[in-house]
């Protein structure tokens, strides 16, 4: 039997406290001349927009996928390289010993769903250095595919119960876009 919402819900984000947090720890600071280049992008009034590169490399440096910040849609560089990573596996497992590089350090959020990827498949995340980047409340497109992993990464950490995924999918998915 699943547990009422607000129960689920404070343990939930108890627990992206801490994923956030160990994340964050775990970033490897890197000069910004060895993280991907940030694309410049041109807003409505001519000014320069808030631009994130993404890139994720394989053990051996190989590039796997890429992604930047989308301003319209809301997706975070590290989200969408790590969705496109899973989409164009097509079924196969999710690699161990990938790579994240990032151009700037993530939000909590991202932090947080990075922990998933780092903690399950043992990824190393590099970055600008060992903080979070501010974010602002509102739009946060958090994928499937990626959502599917972070779901199975809070299941065996025994704060979802077995049945509470697919009773709270969308309660979860909410939950972590308006945190942090």
């Amino acid at each position: 039997m699943a547990r009422p919402w607000n129960l689920v819900e404070d343990r939930l984000k108890e627990t992206l406290g801490a994923m956030a947090e160990g994340t964050r720890k775990a970033i490897i600071a890197t000069p910004a001349n060895q993280l991907p280049a940030v694309p410049v992008q041109q807003g409505n009034q001519g000014g320069v927009v808030y631009a994130v590169a993404a890139r994720i490399n394989d053990a051996g440096g190989t590039q796997q996928s890429t992604g930047q910040y989308q301003q319209a849609t809301g997706i975070h560089a590290e989200i969408q390289a790590i969705d496109l990573l899973i989409f164009n596996l097509n079924g196969a497992a999710i690699p161990q010993n990938l790579v994240l590089l990032c151009s700037d350090n993530p939000c909590k959020r991202c932090a947080a769903i990075i922990s998933a990827f780092r903690t399950t498949y043992t990824w190393t995340h590099r970055a600008v250095g060992q903080s979070y980047h501010s974010n602002y409340p509102g739009a946060y497109f958090l994928p499937d595919n990626v959502l599917d992993v972070v779901i199975t990464k809070l299941t065996n950490l025994h704060v979802l119960l077995t049945n509470e995924p697919v009773k709270y999918r969308e309660n979860i998915r909410s939950a972590i876009s308006g945190w942090g």
